[in-house]
């Protein structure tokens, strides 16, 4: 039975050392909680007090956090902008790298087509580019920043579209990150691309 509970403190140990390695908030305070949890089953066990009251803490605390995150969606409001305008190259530019990495196939930026920002508050979290043709966009480019990751931008976006008369989004899939976020969002096979009906 000691083994058993040496697991447990190690796996306690070792999400909460995962947890320090997202990038996404939401990730972070999930697997943190998890370690947390598992910790303080090994100190309530192992008779370890002062480890049982900072896991315990750390616990409440991560679910206090996730329920804020939450309720930020309140805080999302759509915006429209130029392709040229100059905060929005700034926006691209700032981001270029990890762009890159979901949309390698993205060797410059796009010139034209419809752009949507989502903003937090006045802190821009997520960005749609694409082209338009009546109530269908095709998308260029579907981003969030990786604050805002896992924090329904993308689901808030999609709903303020239909709002707007876009009933079909279609987009490409080139990296198994990308193609893990589409299949997420409910986009499915169509043919080379992948289409979602609002």
């Amino acid at each position: 039975m000691h083994v058993v509970y040496e697991i447990i403190g190690y796996c306690g140990t070792a999400l909460v050392l995962c947890s320090m390695l997202m990038t996404s908030v939401v990730k972070l305070r999930v697997l943190n909680a998890c370690g947390s949890v598992f910790s303080v089953i090994y100190a309530y066990v192992t008779h370890t007090w002062p480890v049982l009251i900072l896991n315990a803490c750390l616990l409440m605390i991560n679910i206090f956090q996730l329920v804020l995150l939450r309720r930020k969606k309140a805080a999302f409001h759509l915006e429209t902008a130029q392709i040229q305008d100059r905060s929005l190259q700034h926006f691209l530019n700032y981001y270029k790298n990890d762009i890159g990495i979901y949309f390698p196939e993205l060797k410059q930026m796009p010139d034209r087509g419809e752009v949507y920002i989502v903003y937090h508050d006045v802190e821009p979290a997520g960005i749609l580019i694409g082209d338009r043709e009546g109530s269908t966009i095709r998308v260029a480019l579907d981003y969030t920043t990786p604050k805002y990751r896992d924090c329904s931008v993308a689901s808030y976006l999609f709903g303020q579209l239909k709002e707007q008369g876009i009933t079909t989004l279609f987009a490409q899939s080139n990296t198994p990150a990308h193609y893990r976020y589409l299949d997420k969002m409910g986009f499915k096979l169509h043919g080379e691309e992948r289409i979602k009906c609002l």
